[in-house]
């Protein structure tokens, strides 16, 4: 594995580790919450009970209900933000009222941060906030002016100021939350979005497709037709010639019911006008594609390997549609300087189309994964017979798209075009 790959591979760990811990807090918020402020009640208690010495008045069972009462209610500050707010401010407030020994003073602060990220109407949770912070502020100053201190009103502005801090923090937390959601809502919109998109670019290449194939049944059975017609008229006067065109018929019947085979489960839109019965292109027009390619700006070159032979027309079909695809695409991503080459294989049991060019400009990332609407019609073809699609970028720069489309060997069929052109009086 190198080096780029090893350290995708421990960044895709880092970050699944990291959404499995955020996913766990998440879910076991309110056991966190609960033990982290049982453990700050139970020390505030301590310090209390251990160390409140001469401070202020002595702590009876009223003051440890009251630090009960500023803690502990800070475990359910994300179910009930505002209750638990009430709760915390009221018993701080009547513990310092009543003169206590110091407890947990910074309660007050976390409950009202808690109020402002965790509650849900804005406008009624401001204004409950806005009411806690005064009344915490203000019984906060009586056992400062109490002690005949002259510095009541900057104190009063150093309470307001901290717990008016925690509020705005608060509200900031909850505005960032509000935008993650918004994204990770539109994230999901986008995502069905683009699925919806890719099925309908199925369905129309499909419909396409069945349109297509639809056409070249239809120029088989007519010509199946046509040599019918014409081995009546020679059976009597050439019966050589008439097992040739029969044989043809055979050929072409066979081709055609497979091609009807393919096509079942095809959707075929039924409002579009009848199909031609002229054939579709086949890859005697590759040469022609090739040839508007470069017309189009793109240098190309056709390079043709192995035996050329007759194939099904459903087949030269394909190939021929993918090639044109592929070279659409390099014109469109692979940048102004750059050629193609489409190179068309013969083997024996298949045929093997590759469009290959040395562009810089990169197709985009959905394209790259089979997502874009080209490289999904292309697949729809090459499942329909049972063959191969590769494609992505090249090493060095560039695209790639090849097809592999397996074939029954052709090299003993007939030609239809021969049975075609017995005499002229057997075609008219």
């Amino acid at each position: 594995m190198s080096r780029q790959g090893a350290s995708e591979v421990r960044t895709t760990t880092i970050v699944g580790r990291w959404r499995a811990v955020k996913r766990w807090v998440a879910t076991h918020s309110f056991a966190i919450n609960a033990s982290v402020f049982s453990v700050l009640c139970l020390l505030s208690v301590s310090d209390v009970l251990f160390n409140a010495g001469d401070r202020g008045r002595h702590a009876d069972v009223f003051a440890y209900v009251l630090l009960f009462g500023q803690t502990l209610p800070l475990a359910f500050r994300r179910r009930y933000p505002l209750g638990s707010m009430y709760t915390v401010c009221v018993s701080i407030g009547l513990y310092w009222v009543l003169d206590y020994p110091l407890g947990f003073d910074g309660a007050a602060v976390i409950a009202i941060y808690s109020g402002a990220a965790y509650g849900l109407a804005r406008r009624r949770t401001w204004k409950h906030i806005t009411i806690a912070i005064a009344t915490v502020t203000a019984l906060g100053l009586i056992p400062w002016f109490r002690g005949q201190q002259d510095d009541g009103a900057i104190v009063a502005f150093a309470f307001a100021a901290v717990h008016l801090a925690a509020a705005l923090l608060g509200e900031v937390v909850y505005q960032r939350r509000q935008r993650i959601a918004d994204l990770e809502q539109r994230a999901i919109q986008a995502e069905e979005n683009l699925e919806l998109r890719a099925h309908m670019a199925v369905a129309d290449e499909r419909q396409r497709i069945a349109r297509e194939m639809h056409d070249v049944v239809a120029h088989g059975m007519s010509v199946i037709a046509v040599q019918a017609a014409a081995a009546q008229e020679i059976a009597r006067t050439d019966p050589d010639k008439t097992v040739e065109v029969l044989a043809n018929i055979e050929t072409v019947g066979r081709d055609s019911l497979n091609e009807l085979r393919r096509m079942l489960g095809v959707l075929r839109d039924t409002h579009q006008p009848g199909s031609s019965l002229a054939p579709q292109p086949s890859l005697d027009d590759l040469a022609g594609a090739v040839a508007q390619s470069m017309g189009a700006g793109l240098p190309t070159q056709l390079v043709i390997n192995g035996r050329q032979r007759p194939l099904p027309a459903g087949i030269e079909l394909a190939a021929y549609r993918i090639a044109q695809e592929a070279l659409t695409n390099a014109r469109k991503h692979a940048g102004d300087s750059a050629s193609a080459t489409v190179c068309l294989s013969y083997l024996d049991d298949s045929i093997t189309i590759e469009v290959t060019d040395d562009g810089v400009g990169a197709m985009s990332s959905l394209a790259t994964t089979g997502a874009g609407n080209g490289l999904l019609g292309m697949r729809e073809r090459v499942a329909i017979y049972g063959g191969e699609l590769a494609a992505g970028a090249r090493h060095g720069g560039g695209y790639s798209v090849r097809a592999t489309l397996p074939v029954a060997d052709t090299d003993h069929r007939p030609s239809v075009a021969s049975a075609a052109s017995t005499t002229p009086k057997e075609i008219s």
